[in-house]
């Protein structure tokens, strides 16, 4: 079919009567086709528009562009199964991917030839990268189905991820925590323990007392009686609870045939709190309750003392032969007017009391003890001789007595009744009494030379005297030493407990104390009275006192002087040749003047210097002194070559550079005369 080409730079494409599209070549001046209209030929497939085909379609030629700009490349926007079935990529005839409707499958390993190279959904890349040493999850991670990363997991697992130490879960080989662990409905087993395996451990700061177990009471429990068991099980007899230190203090016996379930293997303190409900003893080493003891006491006292009801009567102290139903009392000074209780020596009664009864004076014997009551008030005292008759008429009993105890304070008035009771002793032998019985009151049978007071077993032996003070003027506790020859009250030694009860108290002795040539050890102080004496064979040698003027001999420290060529005082220490010697001491002379002495070290600018070493120092800076100089002159260091020289006092120059502290100059230019003061 022929047809005439158009002018190639007129129209430079167009479609020919055959249905072919020709297009003007400008590098090689030809025209070349460019395609074919649909319906052109059906043996090849349409380059523009859809067009279909059957079998294989191979695309030779290299991986790469040849010169001639061939390669065995596919270049399109879209691969597309074309009908419901899978999309498959084959490698030489086997498929290696399975491209299906809702989901893709892959029979090899999935590579990404660039390093770092990502998979993700959706337009922010948050998803797998991928690179030679592993994959990288850069996704959120916040819902429960998010991949967690390495990092997740370990600031999961510790609070610093750079500190290994740090984990917030306890470790099943053994781990420390801290905050509470609940253990709902369950139990803390520990199995399988051997010898001295420690199970529970707590530590704590010193002075401190945490609690290492804590067993409240559930605030739902109300009322109802509950609490806590330790229980021990297996063979109770040979399974216990023990309380170790040092050793072993405490055991408890599950129970079994021991004979006892508790023991202790140390002795108990109960910081003065009671033990209660003890049984009565039957054996000489149980526990005795004080029930008990004052039960058998008061069936002992019942044995060996009685209560008898003497009788009433009225205070009347104006007359000395007191009247029916009256009675008085007397002091040391004789005086049975305004005497306290404390101070009655001697009793004097009318035989017949208030009542119209005779007193039974004639069972008085020395040593019982007879009490006055009236109202709360009762007066003890214990009776010292037997009673004596007097009076016109034989009316009259008196008896001397020694003041006991009093429940307040009071002194004797007239008018006022008293009720009697007289304490009576049965007539037992002492050499009756077992050794279970201590005789206190020993005035009308003293011991025969001493009282020990003796543990039975390893133990503390005491002795308690407990008064009651609220002032320091008197004594709370006293013990009084006596010498028989003489029983003057001057010759007496008290030794004194005084306390206000409120504040720490003291000893106090009333004569000299002499150890014997033993120490005072362990004192935290001494202090002397006001002008106090330290004295050697009672001659003194120090003075201590609150000085209270600049007096000469008046200060707060003396130091007395010895007799002539003697060392007043020495302070010691070792010499250039390090023997301990005296390095500073006084010495008196017996003419011309007592002195200090000082012969330590004399290096250091802080150090002392003595006479000897002044003198050597003027003797040696002497040899270098310049000669000359006249009157009004003064030695100083010039300042041409810094060398002593005579000159005047005051400088004469024009120049304030390089002036100490007190140095004066004039300037003859100002008129001015300059002294440094800083």
């Amino acid at each position: 079919m022929a047809f005439q080409f158009p002018d190639p730079f007129v129209t430079p494409e167009f479609t020919g009567a055959n249905g072919v599209t020709y297009q003007w070549d400008t590098a090689d001046e030809k025209w070349v086709i460019k395609g074919f209209q649909v319906d052109f030929d059906d043996r090849y497939v349409n380059k523009t528009g859809s067009d279909t085909m059957q079998g294989p379609l191979s695309v030779t030629g290299g991986r790469n562009l040849n010169a001639d700009g061939i390669a065995s490349t596919v270049e399109t926007l879209n691969v597309d199964s074309g009908q419901n079935s899978s999309l498959h990529l084959k490698f030489d005839g086997a498929t290696q991917v399975y491209v299906g409707e809702q989901q893709t499958s892959f029979q090899g390993d999935i590579k990404f030839n660039v390093p770092g190279r990502s998979l993700y959904a959706g337009t922010i890349k948050k998803g797998f990268t991928l690179n030679d040493q592993g994959v990288f999850y850069e996704g959120n991670y916040t819902a429960d189905k998010h991949i967690a990363t390495k990092k997740n997991v370990e600031e999961a697992v510790f609070h610093d991820i750079t500190d290994p130490d740090s984990n917030k879960f306890v470790k099943v080989d053994g781990d420390t925590m801290t905050g509470n662990l609940v253990m709902d409905d369950s139990r803390l087993d520990f199995e399988n323990r051997r010898g001295g395996q420690v199970m529970i451990r707590a530590n704590r700061e010193p002075g401190e007392f945490p609690v290492v177990m804590d067993l409240p009471h559930n605030s739902t429990g109300g009322t109802v009686s509950g609490g806590y068991d330790i229980k021990l099980q297996g063979n109770t007899a040979y399974n216990a609870l023990r309380f170790v230190g040092g050793d072993t203090y405490m055991e408890i016996l599950a129970g079994g045939g021991a004979p006892q379930k508790v023991k202790f293997y140390t002795d108990v303190s109960l910081e003065y709190n009671k033990i209660s409900k003890v049984a009565n003893a039957t054996n000489d080493d149980d526990a005795v309750p004080y029930g008990q003891v004052k039960s058998e006491l008061q069936a002992f006292r019942n044995e060996v003392i009685s209560d008898l009801t003497f009788g009433t009567w009225q205070y009347a102290s104006g007359s000395t032969s007191p009247v029916l139903g009256r009675c008085y009392f007397r002091n040391a000074s004789n005086q049975n007017s305004g005497i306290s209780a404390s101070q009655v020596t001697r009793m004097v009664f009318n035989e017949v009391d208030l009542t119209g009864a005779v007193g039974g004076f004639d069972r008085i014997d020395v040593g019982e003890i007879i009490s006055l009551t009236n109202g709360s008030i009762t007066i003890k005292y214990k009776i010292n001789s037997t009673a004596a008759i007097s009076g016109s008429q034989s009316e009259v009993r008196s008896f001397d007595v020694v003041f006991i105890s009093q429940t307040s304070p009071i002194v004797f008035v007239d008018g006022i009744n008293w009720t009697f009771t007289l304490t009576e002793f049965t007539d037992i032998s002492v050499d009756q009494l077992d050794d279970t019985y201590l005789r206190l009151d020993c005035a009308n049978d003293p011991l025969a030379s001493e009282l020990e007071i003796k543990t039975p077993d390893f133990g503390e032996a005491s002795l308690i005297l407990n008064g009651k003070r609220d002032n320091t003027n008197n004594s709370a506790a006293t013990i009084k030493f006596l010498n028989q020859i003489d029983t003057g009250e001057s010759y007496a030694g008290y030794l004194t407990y005084r306390s206000t009860g409120t504040q720490h108290g003291y000893f106090r002795f009333n004569q000299n104390v002499d150890l014997n040539q033993k120490a005072l050890i362990n004192l935290s102080s001494i202090n002397l009275n006001n002008v106090g004496v330290i004295k050697a064979n009672d001659n003194q040698k120090i003075v201590i006192r609150n000085a209270g003027n600049n007096n000469e001999g008046n200060a707060n420290v003396v130091i007395e002087r010895p007799p002539n060529s003697r060392r007043g005082f020495a302070i010691r220490g070792n010499n250039s040749s390090n023997v301990e010697t005296d390095l500073f001491w006084s010495l008196t002379n017996s003419s011309g003047g007592d002195a200090i002495n000082y012969t330590g070290n004399i290096v250091s600018s802080t150090n002392i210097v003595n006479k000897q070493y002044v003198d050597n120092a003027v003797s040696g800076a002497g040899s270098s002194l310049p000669t000359g100089g006249t009157s009004g002159q003064v030695l100083k260091k010039s300042r041409s070559n810094n060398e002593p020289a005579w000159q005047g006092v005051v400088d004469i120059s024009t120049s304030g550079q390089s002036r100490t502290i007190g140095e004066m100059w004039y300037n003859q230019n100002d008129g001015t005369l300059y002294l440094r003061v800083s």
